[in-house]
Order: C-alpha cells, then sequence, then structure tokens
C-alpha cells in the first residue's frame, strides 16, 4: 500500500512509499475494513431454486384471499419479483383496477392521457407482466381489463394472479392468450396446503 507522509496539520509533505500491511494471526484482521464488492445476483435462477418456478416461462398464481398468509406471501412475492428481478429484467406490475380507472378517464386531461400511454408503453417493453389480478374487474370491464394481456410482446412472460372466484376467467379468456397460457405453470400459495 502507498503511505503519504504528513505533517501535523495533515498536509501532504514528501514522497509517498510502500509499505505491507501486517495483522495480527490471534485476532484474524479484526481491525481491518475489507472492501468488498457485492456480485450481481442470479435472481431468477434463485427463484427457481427455492420454487421451482421458470419466471421466464408464463404463471398462473392462486392464492386465495380467506387465507391471510396466502394473500401475504403472495405480495411479498410479487414485491421481491419486481424490486429484485427487475434488476435483471423489465418488470411491470399491473394493477388492473387502476388500470381500468385510467383508461376510463385517459381524455379527461393532458396528464391522464400521458399516464395512460406511459402505462401502455411500459406493458409493452415489459419482459416480465405481473397481471394483478384477474377477480379485479367486473364482467363488464373485461374487454377493458384483458387488452393489456393482448398488447405484450410475445416474449414478454405473463403472470397472472387469481383467487378462487376468479378461476374460471382463465376459460373464459381470449383465444390467443388461452393458447399462450396452455402450458404455464401454476404457482398455489395456502397455509393448508390446499392445491386448486
Amino acid at each position: 500500500m502507498l503511505s503519504y507522509p504528513k505533517n501535523e496539520k495533515g498536509e501532504v509533505i514528501g514522497e509517498p512509499y510502500l509499505y505491507d500491511v501486517r495483522v495480527c494471526p490471534m485476532c484474524h484482521a479484526e481491525g481491518i475494513k475489507t472492501v468488498a464488492t457485492k456480485a450481481v445476483n442470479d435472481f431468477l435462477g434463485e427463484f427457481k431454486a427455492k420454487k421451482g418456478i421458470d419466471l421466464t416461462e408464463n404463471v398462473i398464481v392462486k392464492y386465495d384471499f380467506a387465507d391471510e398468509l396466502s394473500v401475504v406471501s403472495c405480495d411479498n412475492m410479487v414485491k421481491w419479483i419486481v424490486t429484485n428481478v427487475g434488476r435483471q429484467k423489465k418488470v411491470k406490475r399491473l394493477k388492473v383496477r387502476k388500470y381500468i380507472h385510467i383508461s376510463e378517464n385517459r381524455f379527461s386531461s393532458d396528464e391522464a392521457r400521458e399516464k395512460y400511454l406511459k402505462i401502455l408503453h411500459d406493458i409493452e417493453e415489459a419482459e416480465i407482466l405481473i397481471f394483478d389480478s384477474l377477480a379485479d374487474f367486473t364482467a363488464n370491464q373485461a374487454e377493458k381489463a384483458l387488452t393489456p394481456l393482448l398488447s405484450a410482446s410475445d416474449n414478454c412472460s405473463i403472470i397472472i394472479l387469481t383467487i378462487p372466484e376468479s378461476d374460471e376467467r382463465l376459460e373464459q379468456l381470449p383465444a390467443r392468450l388461452k393458447f399462450k397460457l396452455n402450458n404455464a405453470q401454476v404457482m398455489n400459495f395456502s397455509s393448508t396446503g390446499h392445491q386448486r
């Protein structure tokens, strides 16, 4: 290491010189601070190893509002995907109620129109789209709610959240979406271990 000779005021005087850092073998370098660089984690691989689910493929996540632990686990998983996997891939979480509200009011002002266009752009650019959830719209709003799934790019993997009351909507999806989700992985969240 290089050291610079300094006077009482802390000003550098003279040429730098090399010296070896000596560490006491008894204290195991306790006082030395090392600069550790944090490696970029492979969050997709970590998720696949822990849950057995590949996030680069389509996923249907089944949880239940009646089971509080199921809801908390699902929310935590979605937050983890957005924050961690979002560092590696473009992840967009689409909250359906908010999307429907913005799409219905997109002509009310320029700001609302910009919000709507930004959401559409984010959906088209997304590599992973989290559709939160199939239960968050009425039968009359189905066409508006499912439009973003149709505008997602072909290489975008879709994660659809669903509860027991909205499971039949999986069968009512447009043919293109049904075909895309035909071989989707299914992930169940249940505190009792119940599978749907």
